[in-house]
């Protein structure tokens, strides 16, 4: 995996961000069109030199490199492949010390199996028997997971100071106010039933760079739904992190565009056990579950992929105004990306129509009546994260706000989740 596509993911996120967000000029232009007439007046997307001050970011890459920084902070000290044979090594030199204590047959067993000095050594064949309580007294220690969150929780309220002509959302302004990083689950802010807005997508797609293979499912979804739900606490907000971060591995993975939104709808499952898991709002998340996973259904259903396998089916008319019609259809409250479940589908069916044009990207994802700013730093991650810089002109990042923090971040993300590399 190539660390370039690391650092352009991340770039792009951020270049997406700006040029859907002129400043707020774009993000907050209800005609799609109008857009379009004044990026023709500036010369085309080729001409554009996106710096300060004319196009700054928005409070999405802030908080998307709050997000990043987080994941980096805490993962740069324990590369989990070592962490876990330090364990194996542990386990068995502690075998040493068992005179009189009783341990358990099948750990025994098992730490007669491990073997610390090999790759992979920490692996055992599966136990039909294995059920026994020998690896749950010991697990108590392991808290990476509460460190990152209040990380997590500390950085989003730290940068909430940058937000100075950057648009933040109300409901992530009142949130980060609620979070306490200092107290034991100060990550945690009460069920909002209004929590539904897109200010959880816009930041987790670094996720599915930390998290970037199958195996690492259950991390990403565990982080990207906490991440999400420290400032939307609603499942439609916190969802639409999920997607977010679960688009950008399977960017990452090389997995056909075309079944990610089927593979979406198929990890919700895992996603709502995930949250029965943590015992906290389970019901009133349970209630409102369907309005996120129907509008993707829903969406699936007309572009003819449920089965993840068939070629999107678009209108024979689908221009500017076309789109802006179908992106306010989708939305929650007539603004298209606004929303946790509309800010990836609209970045989703930006990526299913450009292939891998970036200009084209730029056209869909970013250039509309909506909340373009939101879309467009989603699909500019997933964009990066597959294709590099391919066909983007280097005016269009060159100069870009926080290049280099970006930069630097993609990098280090590429260091932590692909050790060997």
């Amino acid at each position: 995996m190539s660390v370039d596509r690391y650092c352009a993911a991340m770039v792009l996120s951020g270049v997406g961000d700006a040029l859907g967000y002129k400043n707020g000029g774009w993000e907050f232009c209800h005609s799609g069109e109008k857009i379009h007439e004044e990026l023709k007046e500036l010369g085309g997307l080729e001409k554009l030199n996106i710096k300060l001050p004319d196009w700054s970011v928005s409070d999405d890459t802030v908080m998307h490199l709050a997000t990043a920084e987080a994941l980096v902070n805490k993962s740069t000290s324990s590369d989990r492949e070592a962490l876990y044979l330090e364990l194996a090594s542990n386990y068995k030199e502690c075998m040493n010390d068992m005179t009189g204590r009783a341990p358990g047959l099948t750990t025994l067993a098992s730490t007669g199996q491990l073997k610390p000095l090999l790759p992979k050594g920490y692996h055992i064949p599966y136990n039909p028997r294995g059920g026994g309580c020998g690896a749950a007294m010991r697990a108590m220690c392991i808290g990476d997971r509460e460190a990152l969150y209040l990380e997590l929780a500390s950085n989003y309220k730290e940068c909430m100071n940058d937000m100075t002509g950057r648009a933040p959302g109300l409901t992530t302004l009142a949130s980060t106010g609620q979070l306490k990083p200092l107290l034991p689950k100060g990550y945690h802010i009460p069920y909002n039933p209004r929590g539904g807005g897109c200010g959880a997508a816009m930041r987790a797609m670094c996720i599915g760079l930390r998290y970037p293979r199958p195996e690492d499912l259950e991390d990403l979804i565990a982080v990207s739904v906490e991440s999400g739900r420290m400032t939307h606490n609603h499942p439609t907000g916190y969802l639409g992190a999920l997607a977010a971060a679960l688009f950008t591995s399977y960017a990452i993975q090389g997995k056909p565009v075309k079944s990610w939104g089927a593979d979406l709808v198929s990890t919700l499952p895992q996603a709502l056990r995930y949250i029965e898991s943590q015992e906290r709002d389970v019901q009133e998340n349970k209630e409102a579950w369907s309005y996120f996973e129907n509008a993707w259904c829903n969406y699936l259903e007309l572009r003819a992929i449920t089965n993840g396998t068939s070629d999107p089916v678009f209108p024979d008319v689908y221009g500017v105004k076309e789109r802006d019609d179908f992106y306010k259809s989708i939305s929650y409250d007539g603004w298209g990306g606004a929303s946790g479940h509309d800010a990836p589908i609209i970045a989703y069916d930006a990526l299913l129509g450009a292939n891998n044009s970036w200009e084209e990207l730029c056209n869909r994802g970013m250039l509309h009546s909506g909340d373009s700013d939101s879309t467009g730093v989603i699909a500019g991650c997933c964009f990066g994260a597959m294709y590099g810089y391919h066909g983007v002109p280097e005016l269009n990042y060159k100069n870009l706000e926080y290049r280099e923090r970006l930069e630097t971040v993609g990098c280090q993300m590429h260091r932590i989740s692909h050790p060997s590399d």
